[in-house]
């Protein structure tokens, strides 16, 4: 099946663009999914998960781009790297700097860390509505109990 995926992304006439995640699982144990984004030759847009690896050591950028780095010559795409969606969080900014040297000492420099960077819009308007409801006050917002059933019935009334 890899193969058929990797013909599927050989056969882009346009940048493949990619967006990745970390998250830890109720077991405890890391991952971290990397999804690419596409436009075949009959301009049809596809997005595939590419890898759901399982994640050792930090979450550092550095170990971020090991694993990018890893998807990425995996499926022999690093002549289509266009530009990546991602959360705000720092170590994603030094996932990128680092995938673009990598990607720059392999012969391709289109890269940019900055300007080929989108941020993810959900997480952006995910942390105004935090901010909004609960202020500079984390505390009181991890106090939180999520909703139940009951109160979601009650707000709609």
């Amino acid at each position: 099946m890899k193969e058929e995926v990797k013909a599927k992304l050989h056969g882009t006439l346009a940048k493949i663009h990619f967006s990745f995640d970390m998250w830890s699982g109720p077991n405890q144990h890391a991952y971290q999914a990397v999804v690419a984004h596409w436009v075949d030759r009959d301009g049809h847009l596809h997005a595939m998960l590419l890898s759901l690896h399982r994640f050792l050591g930090s979450f550092s950028g550095l170990n971020q781009a090991d694993h990018l780095w890893r998807t990425i010559t995996d499926y022999e795409i690093a002549p289509f790297v266009g530009m990546f969606n991602v959360d705000n969080a720092m170590n994603n900014d030094t996932a990128l700097v680092v995938l673009a040297e990598r990607l720059r000492s392999a012969g391709y420099p289109s890269c940019s860390p900055i300007a080929d960077q989108l941020q993810c819009f959900g997480h952006v308007i995910n942390l105004v509505v935090n901010r909004i409801l609960w202020g500079t006050d984390i505390h009181t917002y991890e106090g939180e109990r999520p909703p139940n059933r009951a109160d979601i019935e009650e707000l709609q009334r």
